[in-house]
């Protein structure tokens, strides 16, 4: 993979994160890339997607929206109700602007990552799934079941990744808060309900 190196990466999300959210990039990191010697993904875009999953997060909304929609690519209708989940495309946009990538069939599945990392999406490739999983079972994760999660992760990554999309919606719905339709989406195609 020929792009920004890893050590520009981490220092970029040390430069924009909090201390505590700087970490969780590194647990994520360390996770994803992992799961990708686990199950035969490319470590290095696995460490790249899992430094840049959250580089957007501490940005206020409003800033997020205006400068992607400077750059042509407005928040979705889809996605308009949920402004926490802005960072994600923020951060897929990003980095698909960064001119340092020469393969574009790295950046384009990166971005695919950091897009749906919080979410999941209906036709999520390997990446996709990865970052989601390690996002839920970083080393900082402490819950409930998180170590059945882990264990599922060695295992199959299909599996592991219906496990933490029911899960984590089962969070979000246990809160009363609203499910991305993306989310809804990920869940019909893996032919799942929060029931199941």
């Amino acid at each position: 993979m020929v792009g920004p190196s890893l050590q520009e990466l981490a220092d970029d999300a040390e430069r924009r994160l909090p201390a505590k959210k700087f970490l969780h990039a590194l647990g994520v990191t360390h996770a994803v890339t992992a799961l990708a010697f686990r199950h035969g993904l490319d470590p290095e875009r696995a460490a790249a997607a899992g430094l840049l999953h959250d580089r957007s997060k501490a940005e206020p909304p409003a800033a997020l929206e205006a400068e992607l929609a400077a750059w042509g690519s407005p928040i979705e209708p889809v996605d308009r109700p949920f402004p926490g989940l802005w960072h994600a495309h923020h951060a897929a946009e990003a980095a698909l602007r960064d001119r340092r990538w020469e393969d574009p069939e790295a950046a384009r599945e990166i971005a695919e990552a950091v897009r749906y990392h919080s979410t999941g999406e209906a036709e999520l490739g390997p990446l996709g799934k990865a970052l989601f999983v390690a996002d839920v079972i970083e080393p900082t994760r402490a819950f409930p079941g998180v170590e059945a999660l882990r264990r599922a992760a060695l295992g199959s990554l299909e599996a592991a990744y219906r496990q933490c999309l029911v899960e984590k919606c089962r969070h979000y719905a246990a809160q009363g808060r609203s499910l991305s339709p993306r989310a809804l989406r990920a869940l019909a195609a893996c032919g799942l309900t929060l029931n199941a």
